[in-house]
């Protein structure tokens, strides 16, 4: 409720509440966000192009909408190259080569 009483939070607070989902020293924020970008980098384009749809669209419209845009985009990336070839990389031991840009 502080947030909508206008009172400050703190990290431990807004990590308890779920506002933060890591608290990191002030002289690591870069490398981990670096980190968190790599991460992100590496995972399928069209994947992740999907998910910012659908979080988009939930804070645009109604949840069921939101829910229906997941789930259209979820089923593009399960017709995918991109879900082959993350399937054959995970059953050969190699790294995804991501085809869908």
């Amino acid at each position: 409720m502080a947030g909508l009483l206008g009172e400050t939070i703190d990290a431990a607070e807004s990590l308890r509440i779920g506002l933060a989902n890591r608290l990191v020293d002030e002289g690591d924020v870069l490398a981990v966000a670096v980190d968190l970008a790599a991460r992100i980098a590496a995972q399928p384009p069209l994947a992740i192009r999907g998910a910012r749809r659908a979080i988009e669209a939930s804070w645009y419209s109604n949840p069921d909408d939101g829910f229906a845009m997941a789930l259209d985009e979820q089923l593009r990336c399960l017709r995918s190259a991109d879900f082959l070839e993350g399937v054959a990389a995970f059953v050969e031991g190699r790294t995804p080569r991501w085809q869908c840009r």
